[in-house]
């Protein structure tokens, strides 16, 4: 789970109004400390409330102060200032200016090495807690190698204070850094390591929710979420899913005994199971789960107008999907609109943050499309809003570009421009190739747009080179079912079926040898496949 900003202090009066002191000058607290702590937390909260501008502002004054501070008094002070700068960076991260919060963070780091050689073991956790953080903003800003190796760092150390300190903190310190470092393997395309890290990770959260740890069965929810998506790739369907529901269980419990406080997580973990659901076909389930999600939201979204308008819509951008594949396309379409308004309306007052839900909901609009026109326009429109995001974070947004150019050239074939779609799917399938290339998972994915290109390609009379896609879409899939037999029949049975149909008429033993495979692979239909 990815660190919130840290409280650097929390009692009956939190010194709300110092922010505004920060700003408009009026009065604080004397002490030097008490007011930078006090900014910190009013930066903290406003940041919770989503005003993100506002907590970057006050953060920013709370940093120079702390610096001032620590200038006269280095022991006494750089503790604050390191804090500040650690929680500057989460602000940053949010608005997406990563270019800010990337040095913010590391000088934090760098401070809290320096912190270490006072007294070792006193501050190794702050160390620890500062290499989490900076292994979040690296992965956000698409630094995924880097952040591997912060995150390496920061299980040994963590390890190192486990190994001195039996105190529950400690193990909560562990369990965290490895959680991202499971989250860094996986974006660096190293499923069994990020399984691996992620099973323990599960494991120390069990054991400090039994032991009673302040916040620790909110932290295993995430950690049993996390440990189903690596279950999920790792082919281990059913599993992932039982877990993904004692997530959602335990989200319950906490939304039942703590409304005002937890009723958004149990949200967030109905969306999630609904995904993980989808996956293994489980379509009844996948939608109840996506409708609650959605009620949930809307009770929260009522009670407290634009706070959570994100989560709304992201949930109904799921629910589209979720009924989509139910064949209940028109309440897809409706749900579908509802979540690109939304986003919309939230775009319009932070670009950055929400871009990324926009360009998802318009993509999902244009799947959905009844009309070529619609179609053509929806397609493209997600076209652009995912170029921008790529420009800004390449590694992080370059396969939902390629999907959405996949999407284009259906458009533009359904419009009978198939010299466009030709080229869209050109650039969809090199997108496609570069992202299998840094993440082996991503395979399946490639063999599909190839797939789709020999389709297309043929269309266009390119027999050849239609041909030769399809022969390698039927390379790739194979290469798959090697790691698991039962698995991918029907995507193997449409590859091998469309080989057939592009090989020439003199080669027609070999046609009637793929379709008499490809029939078997139907015959033997599994439901577990994804």
């Amino acid at each position: 789970m990815a660190p919130a900003p840290y409280r650097a202090h929390v009692g009956v009066d939190r010194l709300q109004r110092s922010w505004r002191w920060l700003l408009t000058g009026r009065a604080v607290p004397r002490d030097p400390l008490r007011q930078a702590i006090a900014a910190i937390d009013d930066a903290v909260h406003l940041g919770r409330v989503g005003r993100l501008e506002d907590a970057v502002e006050v953060g920013a004054e709370a940093i120079r102060r702390t610096r001032e501070l620590a200038a006269a008094d280095r022991r006494r002070y750089l503790p604050a200032l390191q804090l500040a700068l650690r929680n500057q960076g989460v602000y940053l991260t949010e608005l997406r200016r990563h270019d800010e919060s990337i040095p913010l963070t590391q000088e934090a780091v760098d401070l809290a090495r320096s912190m270490v050689t006072w007294d070792r073991y006193r501050y190794l956790p702050e160390l620890t807690l500062s290499l989490a953080y900076f292994t979040n903003r690296l992965l956000a800003a698409g630094d995924t190698h880097r952040a591997l190796e912060v995150s390496a760092e920061a299980v040994d150390l963590a390890r190192d204070v486990a190994g001195h300190d039996d105190r529950s903190a400690a193990q909560d310190g562990l369990a965290a850094a490895l959680g991202n470092r499971a989250i860094s393997l996986a974006a660096v395309g190293r499923p069994d390591e990020a399984l691996v890290a992620s099973a323990e990770t599960v494991e120390l959260r069990r054991k400090l929710a039994e032991s009673g740890h302040d916040g620790a069965t909110l932290e295993l929810a995430q950690a049993m979420h996390n440990h189903a998506n690596r279950l999920h790739v790792a082919g281990r369907t059913a599993e992932s899913v039982t877990l993904s529901a004692q997530a959602v269980a335990l989200c319950r419990g906490l939304a039942t005994d703590h409304p005002g406080t937890h009723r958004h997580r149990l949200a967030q973990a109905l969306h999630s199971h609904s995904v993980l659901l989808s996956r293994q076909d489980r379509d009844a389930e996948a939608l109840a789960a996506a409708e609650e999600s959605v009620t949930c939201w809307r009770a929260l979204a009522a009670e407290a107008p634009g706070r959570h308008s994100a989560g709304l819509a992201q949930a109904l951008a799921g629910l589209g999907s979720r009924l989509r594949w139910a064949g209940r396309l028109g309440d897809a379409r409706t749900a579908t609109e509802e979540a690109v308004d939304l986003y919309r309306t939230l775009v319009a007052t932070n670009r950055a943050r929400h871009l990324g839900g926009l360009a998802q909901a318009v993509h999902q609009r244009a799947a959905l499309a009844e009309e070529v026109p619609t179609h053509l326009a929806a397609s493209r429109e997600a076209v652009d809003l995912r170029r921008e995001l790529v420009a800004g974070n390449r590694a992080r947004h370059l396969p939902d570009l390629a999907d959405s150019l996949r999407e284009r050239a259906g458009a533009l074939a359904d419009a009978g421009r198939l010299d466009e779609a030709v080229r869209a799917d050109e650039e969809a399938v090199d997108l496609h190739r570069e992202c299998a290339a840094a993440d082996p998972a991503r395979t399946e994915t490639l063999a599909r747009a190839l797939l789709g290109q020999a389709g297309r390609l043929g269309q266009a009379g390119r027999s050849g080179e239609a041909l030769a896609a399809a022969v390698e879409s039927v390379e790739l899939i194979e290469g798959l079912r090697e790691a698991g037999p039962g698995r991918y029949r029907q995507l193997l049975a449409a590859a091998l079926d469309r080989q057939a149909d592009l090989l020439p008429k003199r080669r027609q033993g070999e046609q009637a040898r793929l379709r008499r495979r490809a029939t078997v692979l139907r015959k033997a239909r599994s439901r577990s496949e994804p």
